[in-house]
């Protein structure tokens, strides 16, 4: 996972952005490609009680046919994800950032063959 707090391309300067990176690994001649996973991102809001959190969550599923996905061939594919996933703005409206810490989440779905 990439996390970039300062936004990248359309988010640069207002956008926190999030991205998930496949990486080369010791294991992938274990995996089935190409990865097809649905990614899920939760940016969990910290309230003190549980009934007033508003998580952000956002999901894709992976789309084979982009080499973002495909068995990586050097040290990492480019990323896939959300160049704005949140805005600073948002950000500061609630407690999604606490003691100077923010949570992120990142659920990868079983493989399926």
């Amino acid at each position: 996972m990439s996390v970039n707090p300062n936004g990248d391309g359309s988010g640069k300067n207002t956008h926190l952005s999030v991205f998930v990176i496949v990486m080369k690994g010791d294991y992938d001649g274990m995996l089935y490609w190409p990865f097809n996973q649905k990614v899920t991102f939760i940016l969990v809001d910290q309230q003190d009680s549980a009934e007033e959190r508003e998580n952000i969550v956002m999901h894709f599923k992976a789309n084979a046919k982009l080499e973002n996905f495909s068995r990586p061939t050097s040290d990492e594919n480019p990323g896939r994800g959300y160049a704005r996933f949140v805005s600073h703005e948002k950000l500061k409206s609630r407690r999604y950032i606490a003691d100077d810490t923010l949570y992120l989440q990142v659920v990868v779905s079983p493989p399926t063959p």
